[in-house]
């Protein structure tokens, strides 16, 4: 997939009014590691590892797992700052590893993703419309995904690095399976949200898959979904509604 020309493409529309720019994306993420971050440092930590978390450390700690995964994976020139906070966000990863695979891996409800989605997919079906009053909700149904894919993508590095248990990320990409499944067969859905993921996609560094398969590994719900954009866009809907 082209991604670098996803934003300018003669066979693609214009992106929706009110997509984010790739800097507003990276932006946002920057924003949201730096607030978990924090909440992460402010929080008693000390029985994480052995007893249940609370809520809020649960939270805090899936925050930042999966922003860490999220800031790794953008181009740096988009914003350079992410070049300062990236060895500061490391550092308190490798440090405080298992309290964050504790607390993160509680988080997760894929049984609620896919109700959420099917939901969705019920009322564009329903409503015979093509899925374009459903922005909102299209994008967060797929960040939601991509969080939790983040997530696995961290646990499997630190296990990788000898810092936390393989079975954690081993197990969180099993849970996962479902969603993904669902969201091959449903790319439909998420036409909508289309803006929101060609500038994601645009804003990808484009040297991981050499560099690190493993976080290119979180890019194959856009190799799948781009592929099925064009599609609609060169053949209509019927290409959406025959393969998903």
């Amino acid at each position: 997939m082209d991604w670098q020309n996803l934003l300018i493409r003669d066979d693609l529309p214009p992106l929706p009014q009110g997509s984010p720019s790739p800097r507003d994306m990276a932006e946002d993420e920057l924003d949201r590691a730096v607030e978990a971050l924090e909440r992460w440092e402010s929080l008693d930590k000390h029985e994480s590892v052995d007893h249940e978390p609370d809520p809020e450390l649960s939270d805090a700690a899936y925050d930042l797992l999966s922003s860490w995964m999220a800031l790794e994976r953008f181009r740096p020139d988009i914003l350079p700052s992410l070049i300062q906070i990236l060895p500061t966000l490391r550092k308190r990863v490798r440090t405080d590893a298992r309290a964050l695979e504790a607390g993160a891996t509680r988080v997760l409800n894929p049984e609620a993703w896919l109700r959420q989605a099917q939901e969705l997919a019920d009322d564009i079906e329903e409503r015979q419309q093509e899925p374009m009053g459903e922005t909102f909700v299209a994008i967060e149904l797929f960040e939601d995904l991509d969080q939790a894919d983040l997530l696995r993508c961290a646990l499997l590095s630190l296990a990788h690095q000898g810092l936390v248990r393989h079975d954690s990320g081993l197990q969180l990409q099993e849970r996962l399976l479902p969603c993904l499944d669902w969201l091959r067969s449903n790319a439909r859905v998420f036409f909508a949200a289309q803006g929101h993921i060609r500038c994601l996609a645009f804003s990808c560094r484009s040297d991981l898959e050499q560099n690190d398969p493993l976080l290119a590994s979180t890019l194959s719900k856009l190799d799948l979904l781009l592929a099925r954009f064009l599609e609609f866009h060169r053949q209509g809907p019927e290409s959406l509604d025959s393969r998903g």
